[in-house]
């Protein structure tokens, strides 16, 4: 009798299923646990069709679960990526492969029309004294002063692939909260604060003052300095409040579904968050000696006459997997510490330049090149292809008009970011009839949410609630051929084209 993995692979290029893309070639591995050992089947892609065989070969992507939970993806229970996020499957390899399985699998059936919190009903408006530093969709919205207090009007935090790590980060000194005599917020990814203990005024004679240097990149660091401007010895007491509510994107005041955990392990603060096999959490960290508790952490110093004192804070953000390796560590092309300046000074070197005697013309262009680049995001299915976001903070995902007209009107400066939204838009079209998502085949993505919310199913992971999106995906095409004359990817997308 032939059980159902095998009748699965033996009729995987026989049988009627999505399309896929003819962009794409290359193979998957998949490893099947079961109390006997593992089951190895290997899965080709090439230029839309597909092919199944048990030989053991080099492949771009491995992914692995038990041969049960494989059982309930065969018979259209749930969905591959969902499933990923929810780590009841893993990969190591090229991300892009796991995105296609939705299109080898049966769909589960749809659930109808999106619920309201697909919508985001419980948005509300961005307060635009909130400070902001970002680094792709990972970033932090804090107050005026550095500090992160998260409530129901205002979504400070810090953000990384749509959850809230921490909701709260706040800095006294000697009990006293700080306030800010000014910020300098000049790039995108850093910050720096300059406080003084207590509330400012324009005759105060200050003892001490404070910088928060304040920098993200995957996780974000905080460099912390005291200074104490009296002629005697200084003691500090510098307390740091921590937590988080891990709030998804988009939906405060959700009740949290699964379990959170704080607790002081190895010389750090851990937060974790889990549901079932799903795990986000942050691990804070500090250079110089501390206190740690399961609510902060707390600094005993004594700063010498005109001295200073100095640490950095690193809260390092986990995309963890069951047996608590970070996801992105097995992820094919990823570069989990980019030297951000650096890549900043590239992007503007790259750029067309623009020099005139009016001064002010030139402030301008190079301010609107940082801003664009500020807007970049690196998808996991592209790693080396950032697209443009639409901002902070609700829409920090690639995906719909947003992307694709800032990818239109950077075409004459930027043309690799209208390269990279074509084909991250094209892997992500729709090929079926799906109401809950609002797919149908052809149809270009609006929206990606890889947090919470979409791994359970919750809301719609990939969204294509749009009228505008597909004819627009045609227009940056077209426009694309016409000012570069890169005809080769207008036929290696023309199928795409096609059924859009």
């Amino acid at each position: 009798m032939v059980d159902e993995t095998s009748q699965f692979f033996d009729n995987l290029g026989r049988r009627d299923r999505e399309r896929l893309p003819r962009t794409v070639s290359g193979s998957v591995r998949f490893d099947l646990a079961h109390e006997d050992g593992i089951d190895t089947w290997v899965a080709t892609i090439d230029k839309g069709r597909v092919w199944a065989t048990r030989r053991v070969q080099d492949v771009d992507t491995v992914v692995r679960t038990d041969r049960e939970f494989f059982g309930r993806l065969i018979r259209g229970e749930v969905r591959p990526v969902s499933a990923w996020m929810r780590n009841d499957i893993t990969s190591e390899g090229d991300f892009l492969f796991v995105l296609l399985l939705d299109r080898l699998f049966p769909r589960p059936p749809s659930g109808g029309y999106p619920p309201d919190v697909a919508r985001a009903t419980g948005r509300v408006g961005q307060d635009t004294r909130l400070v902001r530093v970002l680094d792709g969709n990972t970033f932090v919205l804090s107050d005026g002063n550095g500090d992160i207090e998260a409530s129901d009007a205002v979504p400070a935090g810090f953000y990384s692939f749509d959850i809230r790590l921490l909701s709260l980060w706040r800095l006294t000194v000697n009990g006293e909260r700080l306030s800010a005599l000014t910020v300098d917020d000049r790039q995108y990814f850093q910050v720096r604060f300059f406080l003084v203990p207590g509330s400012p005024t324009h005759y105060m004679d200050a003892q001490a003052s404070i910088i928060r240097e304040r920098s993200v990149g995957r996780s974000f660091d905080e460099r912390l300095t005291v200074i104490n401007h009296s002629a005697e010895p200084a003691d500090f007491t510098i307390r740091l409040d921590v937590d988080s509510d891990f709030e998804a994107l988009g939906t405060f005041r959700r009740e949290a579904m699964g379990r959170i955990d704080r607790r002081v392990e190895g010389g750090s603060l851990r937060l974790n968050y889990r549901r079932d096999n799903f795990w986000r959490g942050a691990r804070v960290s500090s250079t110089e000696p501390a206190r740690f508790d399961d609510g902060g952490l707390t600094y005993h110093v004594r700063v010498g006459p005109h001295g200073q004192w100095t640490t950095t804070l690193h809260v390092e953000s986990q995309m963890l997997r069951p047996d608590g390796e970070d996801v992105r560590h097995h992820l094919t092309g990823r570069q989990p510490d980019r030297d951000l300046q650096r890549d900043l000074h590239g992007w503007l070197d790259r750029a067309p330049q623009l020099k005139s005697d009016w001064l002010t013309l030139n402030h301008m262009y190079r301010h609107g090149l940082v801003d664009l680049a500020a807007l970049r995001h690196t998808p996991f299915s592209y790693p080396n292809m950032p697209v443009p976001s639409a901002g902070l903070p609700w829409s920090v995902n690639p995906g719909g008009r947003d992307t694709i007209l800032c990818s239109l009107q950077a075409l004459p400066i930027a043309p690799e970011l209208v390269t990279a939204t074509l084909c991250v838009l094209g892997v992500h079209q729709g090929s079926a009839v799906d109401d809950f998502r609002d797919e149908e085949p052809g149809k270009m993505l609006r929206e990606f949410r890889g947090g919470e919310l979409g791994a359970f199913d919750e809301i719609p992971m990939s969204y294509y609630g749009a009228a505008d999106t597909t004819p627009l995906y045609v227009i940056l095409l077209d426009e694309y051929e016409r000012w570069t004359g890169d005809a080769m990817l207008v036929r290696q997308l023309e199928e795409t084209a096609r059924a859009a």
